[in-house]
């Protein structure tokens, strides 16, 4: 099952995962349907964000 029922967990991820597809989405457009800028913009994302949320979750140090 998704998280064990942790919806306070599960619920903040989905919508933020669902506003950031949104952000690429109008990025894309602005950038006159070029993919190159949303891939740009998805590795700094992964870069910089994703490891402190990796660490996180390892440590149980969520609401920190």
């Amino acid at each position: 099952m998704l998280l064990r029922g942790e919806l306070k967990i599960a619920l903040p991820a989905i919508l933020s995962t669902t506003v950031l597809g949104g952000l690429l989405a109008i990025l894309y457009i602005i950038a006159d349907r070029n993919i190159f800028a949303p891939i740009v913009a998805h590795v700094l994302i992964n870069l910089f964000i994703e490891p402190w949320l990796i660490l996180a979750a390892i440590t149980g140090k969520w609401d920190k």
